[in-house]
């Protein structure tokens, strides 16, 4: 029998634990651990799942981390009936935890299971993808999923914290009555383009791409730089491809979520060029249906958010 790898601790006695192996992340490097426990009918259990960085393993030390994070203290950023969001500290380094709470298998329909059984697993997945496909994305530390003996359910996810960062929906908050230097909007533009494009050709549908979750480094662009890195990656689709739909989707909520700054129509059409890494002309006519789409779903958000004269 070969030997066991060192820098990785595992009992695959579930198939969904196995899964982790078909997302291989260079960033993660040295040591994770990887437990698995297979439930025992009679104590009600099912199958627990658990990943933790060598960092947080090391932090947590001697403690159960299901409790550790249902006991955490910090600030709550979020708290609402199946999800909580708090942030920590821990030797140093600021995190953010995402706890989501439902019913264990065993207490839900068929139906009902996707959304809460695999929603912080999803995310610690998705932020990995993106990473490994040299996108910025919180890095995910952390992932557990067990279920309890009454029927309940606790999953959670802990990223560290994008300090240094704010949303470009708060970068650009002032543009209306003080717009930005035009070099510095270009710049935005052209750098939202290409994530735009770097997302969808890592086959990742974000399905809630908006200037919330799209945050930006506060000292490179101060400097004049743009470095932006993509959040709250819980819903994201990850295929082979994005379908047209899914492109649709995406750049639709960006552009519909943007319209009120001060964008041009020399800024969109930089964006198109960008995003389809073609000669203007050419990606015009290319996607000529999805430009128009665009176009008419960015009009009908204007005429639906202005007030009623």
């Amino acid at each position: 029998m070969a030997a066991a790898t060192p820098t990785r601790i595992g009992i695959p006695l579930s198939p969904t634990t196995s899964e982790f192996s078909r997302y291989p992340s260079p960033a993660f490097g040295a040591m994770l651990s990887r437990q698995a426990i297979a439930g025992d009918a009679g104590r009600g259990a099912v199958t627990n799942e658990l990943v933790i960085d060598e960092k947080i393993r090391l932090a947590w030390v001697g403690k159960e981390p299901f409790n550790v994070v249902r006991e955490l203290h910090g600030e709550v950023v979020s708290d609402q009936r199946h999800r909580r969001t708090v942030k920590f500290r821990v030797a140093g380094r600021n995190y953010f935890a995402k706890l989501y709470f439902g019913k264990g298998r065993a207490a839900m329909r068929p139906w009902q299971w996707a959304p809460m059984l695999v929603a912080a697993r999803d995310e610690y997945r998705a932020a990995r993808h993106l990473r490994g496909f040299g996108l910025n994305a919180p890095r995910p530390v952390a992932h557990g999923t067990e279920d309890e003996r009454r029927g309940e359910r606790l999953s959670f996810v802990v990223s560290e914290a994008l300090d240094g960062y704010s949303s470009i929906a708060v970068v650009t908050a002032g543009w209306q009555n003080s717009p930005p230097a035009p070099r510095h909007k270009q710049r935005l533009v052209e750098s939202v383009a290409i994530l735009a494009r770097q997302m969808h050709g890592a086959g990742v549908t974000h399905r809630d791409f908006d200037l919330d979750h799209i945050w930006l480094d506060d000292q490179a662009w101060a400097r004049g730089r743009v470095h932006l890195a993509l959040i709250d990656v819980h819903r994201v689709r990850i295929g082979m491809r994005v379908s047209p739909l899914g492109v649709w989707r995406d750049l639709g909520t960006l552009l519909a979520n943007a319209w009120h700054l001060p964008i041009t129509h020399r800024d969109r059409l930089r964006f198109v060029r960008l995003y389809a890494n073609r000669p203007l002309r050419e990606a015009l006519t290319k996607r000529r249906l999805l430009w128009w789409l665009l176009q008419r779903r960015v009009t009908v958000s204007q005429r639906t958010s202005q007030p009623a004269g």
